[in-house]
């Protein structure tokens, strides 16, 4: 099981900010993906994982609604590992 690198993590995080949602959509999955592949996160950072849970909750109110979808999907995947 491998573990995220903090980089790898930052800048899907920059690019769930991202004005178009296209970027926001496909961080998402990349981030979701990592998630399916057991990478371990528990071993990153705990501040970057704040951020990372703040982002993931910030896009349950995305305008976009696959990207609302992709984040419901991390939720309830990620919630069956906490």
């Amino acid at each position: 099981m491998s573990t995220p690198t903090t980089f790898t993590i930052q800048s899907l995080l920059e690019k769930m900010s991202n004005p178009d949602s296209d970027f926001r959509f496909m961080s998402l999955s990349d981030l979701l993906t990592m998630l399916t592949q057991n990478m371990n996160f528990s071993q990153t950072d705990l501040s970057v994982m704040n951020r990372l849970t703040d982002a993931v909750v910030k896009a349950l109110d995305d305008p976009n609604g696959e990207v609302q979808n992709l984040a419901v999907q991390w939720y309830a995947f990620s919630s069956h590992y906490a």
